[in-house]
């Protein structure tokens, strides 16, 4: 099931309350230049937290300069805490734990309940991303805990909700359906936002889709109308996806459609990326669902464009999964192998990640159910001992307490070793998957570089024969052309002969005529072997100059296998003035430029 939301840090309503009216980066750089020294980690916090999303390197190096001046405990609070957002979004998770801890103990040991519930909440984020769930859930119920000491309703209707996602993740939906009601309880108890109804309205709608799709529509059609109120064009997006998603199932295919194109239109309008590429790539679906194999293939190409400019490997490797499909389907075996191939290269990394997280997740499940188990024994042993105690003495609590102490110091000593031994097993890890990666990355490398050799070798071994077969056939074509050639020198002095020797038999010298001075028939068989050595040489003049005569396609064609002046008019039986003037006119026909000769004209023409 695909996870709407963990509202992420919590932090636009728990931050301090400068950063409600925040002010834009140019006052606060303003500001900064003419603040005293005991204001600047304050304001260095405020710029932070503005660049928080949008360029987390930015956040760390405003943090790190804020941190060089003597803060107040709210101050540092806040400074930690956006430093652990930004670190987060980097995905280096071990510092974002570290530094929303060192926020969670200033708040502790201030008693700032606030700031103390958003950290706990942040630190159950990070391990929520990290699939250690079971973790997560214990910093999820500590930050319940001090939300309902605050008595802050909407605090614990998202609190509420983020429990509800864990559960989605080990899969006990009813479970996670019981929190997002209590969510919209306690949301409706207090008149909260539209927006956060219509969010908690999508995670119910989503734990319906499952099974009850009808129940899961009704749902989605709430939280849609809400957003398009609020004109929250992101939400909208995803919801509308969603629905589509919905109607494919109920093979509603023209609905569905209807869905995707207005999710697209709200995702361009304000450069949501990723949802974008989430609807383009479940459109390549209908249209591969409805056989329309070329919409499919236009769409599958626009997702993987997109998949590939997001750097998301694993939408990558869907959409690559689809282009297979959708080439398999439009016979282009070539293509869809080349895809296959592009896979195969990304199924070894995703495969390292999807193993980590379903150990994560056998974890999380493992740990969640031995929790439930231990509290029902627990349960069932205080009801026992409650019952027993209303017949024993002062002794029996006094000694029960000392128990009770001993077993909290224990717990708390195994916690501690097991968490050395878990940090350690994570580095043990990280080094080896560090090794793994640099392994085939070396690996990739290699058959890239043997692949790109065998390659360029295949290209010049083509070439080498395209260029023998060239050779060739320019060696048959000239001497064709020095056969024509002689051929009409040899008749020529036939009827000099017979210019000066009247008395040879006329009919006799009319034979010979006859049978060889058919230059017609001899420009045929040249224009064939021509057109093998030069396809489409004749068919592009033609198309660039019209007006061209067949006899000036002789000059350009005797000019193209490199014939002299003395050569074209010896076999055109005419002198080497007239081929010169030949060629003069036939420039000036072409309008070419007057440093350009004919010859490098024609040898410019592609075949």
């Amino acid at each position: 099931m695909k996870q709407f939301i963990i509202l992420l840090f919590l932090a636009n309503y728990w931050i301090f309350n400068a950063f409600a009216q925040s002010q834009t980066k140019d006052s606060l750089f303003h500001t900064l230049k003419h603040s005293h020294d005991s204001l600047k980690g304050k304001i260095y916090a405020k710029l932070a937290w503005e660049y928080r999303f949008t360029n987390p390197d930015s956040t760390i190096l405003f943090v790190q300069k804020g941190l060089e001046y003597k803060n107040n405990s709210d101050t540092k609070v806040s400074l930690y805490k956006t430093l652990g957002i930004a670190y987060t979004i980097k995905t280096n998770y071990p510092k974002a734990i570290e530094l929303f801890k060192k926020s969670l103990k200033i708040s502790q040991e201030t008693n700032n309940l606030k700031a103390q519930a958003h950290s706990e909440t942040n630190i159950g984020v990070v391990y929520y991303y990290q699939g250690d769930y079971a973790t997560c859930q214990d910093y999820y119920f500590k930050a319940l805990i001090t939300l309902e000491k605050l008595g802050d309703a909407r605090g614990i209707t998202t609190c509420l909700q983020n429990i509800g996602s864990v559960y989605v993740k080990l899969s006990k939906y009813d479970k996670a359906l019981n929190y997002y009601q209590e969510a919209l309880r306690k949301h409706d108890e207090y008149q909260g936002t539209p927006n956060d109804r219509a969010t908690i309205i999508q995670n119910i709608a989503m734990i319906y889709a499952d099974n009850e799709l009808d129940s899961a529509l009704i749902y989605y059609e709430q939280a849609e109308k809400i957003f398009i109120e609020t004109k929250n064009y992101r939400n909208l997006g995803g919801t509308n996806t969603n629905q589509g998603k919905l109607y494919i199932r109920l093979k509603k295919h023209k609905k569905a459609m209807e869905y995707f194109r207005a999710a697209v239109k709200y995702q361009q309008k304000i450069g949501n990326n990723k949802g974008e590429l989430n609807t383009l790539s479940a459109i390549s679906q209908l249209y591969m669902d409805i056989e329309k194999y070329d919409s499919a293939l236009f769409y599958s190409q626009k997702a993987h464009t997109k998949a590939k400019s997001l750097k998301t490997q694993r939408k990558l490797f869907e959409v690559n999964q689809r282009l297979v499909q959708v080439y398999e389907q439009l016979g282009n075996y070539r293509l869809a192998l080349q895809y296959q191939k592009e896979n195969e290269i990304l199924q070894d990394s995703l495969y390292g990640l999807d193993m980590q997280k379903h150990i994560s997740e056998l974890e999380a499940k493992y740990h969640t159910q031995k929790k439930e188990q231990e509290i029902q024994l627990l349960n069932k042993d205080i009801l026992i001992k409650q019952q027993k105690n209303q017949a024993q003495t002062l002794y029996i609590v006094l000694l029960i307490s000392i128990l009770v102490a001993l077993a909290v110091f224990v717990f708390f000593l195994l916690n501690r070793i097991r968490y050395k031994r878990k940090l350690l097993l994570q580095r043990q890890q990280l080094h080896e998957k560090e090794k793994n990666e640099q392994a085939l990355l070396v690996k990739q490398s290699q058959l890239e570089q043997e692949k790109e050799a065998a390659e360029r070798k295949r290209k010049e071994t083509e070439n080498l024969k395209l260029k023998q077969e060239i050779e060739y056939k320019n060696r048959e074509l000239l001497s064709m052309t020095m056969n024509m050639s002689d051929k009409n020198k040899a008749l020529n002095e036939v009827l000099q002969h017979l210019k000066e020797s009247p008395e040879i038999s006329i009919k006799k010298i009319q034979s010979v005529i006859n049978d060889n001075l058919n230059l017609d028939a001899d420009w045929e068989k040249l224009q064939l072997h021509f057109n093998e050595v030069h396809p489409h040489f004749f068919e592009t003049l033609r198309e660039l100059h019209p007006k061209i005569t067949s006899l000036e396609l002789k000059h350009c064609a005797y000019l193209k296998i490199d014939l002299s002046i003395k050569e074209i008019a010896r076999l055109l039986n005419i002198s080497p003035k007239s081929v010169q003037m030949a060629h003069y006119r036939l420039k000036k026909k072409m309008q070419l430029a007057p440093d350009l000769t004919l010859s490098n004209y024609l040898h410019s023409l592609k075949n």
